[in-house]
């Protein structure tokens, strides 16, 4: 549920009320801008983006940013994804976060915007499931640790306040946490190189759903394995640069941050419902690291090198697929285009996951592959199960001292 902070807490509205910020924005209350929302697993408080954008006079980009330095500050000081344990801090919060953004330009992202002509796009990736999985059975730091994984001090986290057993809703958030490691997909160097020969292409975007200090400490770590594909990355955004309002059923990605007129910016994400804009993303089916793993392993299945060979080639042939609808696409209305030739079936097939499979099932095929009536859907759709859930007073924990919350390790 998305509601105006003054429904939430109206014996707070008194505090609310912001200073005018002279020779920035002007005037304006905090339950002018701010939603809360209660009800999804990503909850707190977002702003009103396209308020904030008309009563602060800011770019949507610097209304994301300023939403991100806000919900950040509010997890560090409640330690709660709850609005009413958040309600005390929120004026502070905001009236910093705008400070930070539109007086001293501070960019949590990293992300400039730009200025495109015809024909020239970003490329905005999904992490989890799609470039990489941290939610796995060999994630949970004991198992097989190969090239192109990473260990991490800092895990992800997901509040929930739904068991997920039973469904039932829950008056204290139960919190799930990954393992520690993190497995990179194979073929995203083949893949980058790939997309960024593409004519127009101006660089990558990441954008993920996960808990932002968990987010940093990755990018930071697989920055030092990977630097040939960071330098194509223009910016990072992470869950706290997501989305409520218009109609979306939980917090979604924006498209519309990189470019207004959604001719420039395409997406590659394994979960197409956390999309606002679900005609340009281009669906790719899930990493499933612990069968890939499994077919590296000591005690290779009969089906191994169908698995990798699976593994190793969606990527490259995602890659391709949209390498040649960029193509056949110019002269069109740029992304939306691309995006188009895609469904229709150009390099890969429309709509369902299983019409997608389907496809990439029969591209293998024709490279020789033998798959040995092996199902993909077990290649890449094995659902992980939760083996960390369990209930804490404090989701975002305080600690202690001077140190960050992104250099403490979060869970046991």
């Amino acid at each position: 549920m998305q509601i105006f902070t003054s429904w939430v807490v109206p014996a707070l509205l008194g505090i609310f009320c912001l200073p005018a910020f002279a020779g920035v924005a002007p005037a304006f209350s905090t339950r002018d801008l701010v939603l809360a929302d209660t009800d999804s697993d990503f909850g707190g408080y977002y702003l009103d983006i396209e308020r904030t954008v008309e009563r602060l006079q800011v770019s949507r980009l610097q209304a994301h940013e300023i939403q991100k330095l806000m919900r950040d500050e509010l997890e560090l000081l409640s330690g709660s994804p709850s609005v009413l344990e958040q309600a005390p801090y929120l004026s502070q919060a905001l009236a910093n976060s705008v400070d930070a953004v539109v007086s001293r330009g501070v960019s949590p992202s990293g992300y400039r915007p730009m200025r495109f002509r015809q024909g020239e796009f970003v490329i905005v990736f999904d992490l989890d499931e799609t470039l990489l999985t941290h939610w796995y059975r060999h994630g949970k730091g004991v198992g097989i640790n190969r090239k192109g994984s990473l260990s991490l001090a800092v895990r992800d986290v997901v509040p929930s306040f739904v068991d997920r057993a039973t469904g039932d809703s829950l008056d204290q958030p139960k919190l799930t946490i990954s393992g520690s490691m993190v497995q990179l997909r194979p073929g995203i160097g083949q893949m980058a190189k790939r997309l960024a020969a593409i004519p127009g292409f101006r660089g990558f975007v990441l954008f993920t759903a996960k808990e932002d200090r968990s987010a940093e400490a990755l990018i930071s770590e697989w920055r030092k394995q990977d630097a040939s594909f960071f330098r194509h990355v223009k910016g990072v955004f992470a869950r706290n640069h997501l989305r409520i309002g218009q109609g979306l059923k939980k917090p979604s990605k924006d498209l519309r941050i990189f470019d207004e007129t959604l001719q420039h910016a395409l997406l590659l994400d394994d979960n197409e419902s956390r999309v606002m804009q679900q005609e340009l993303c281009f669906a790719i089916p899930k990493f499933n690291a612990d069968a890939y793993l499994d077919a590296l392993g000591p005690d290779k299945p009969a089906s191994a090198a169908a698995v990798l060979a699976a593994n190793t080639g969606i990527l490259p042939y995602a890659a391709a697929a949209v390498a040649a609808c960029a193509k056949a696409s110019r002269g069109g209305d740029g992304a939306a285009s691309i995006a188009r030739c895609w469904a229709d079936g150009l390099g890969n097939a429309a709509g369902t996951p299983d019409a997608e499979l389907k496809a990439y099932e029969a591209h293998l095929k024709r490279r020789g592959v033998r798959l040995d009536g092996i199902d993909l859907h077990s290649v890449f759709h094995q659902p992980f199960e939760f083996e960390f859930t369990r209930p804490l007073q404090g989701v975002f924990p305080k600690f202690k001292g001077s140190k960050r919350v992104s250099e403490v390790p979060v869970g046991g």
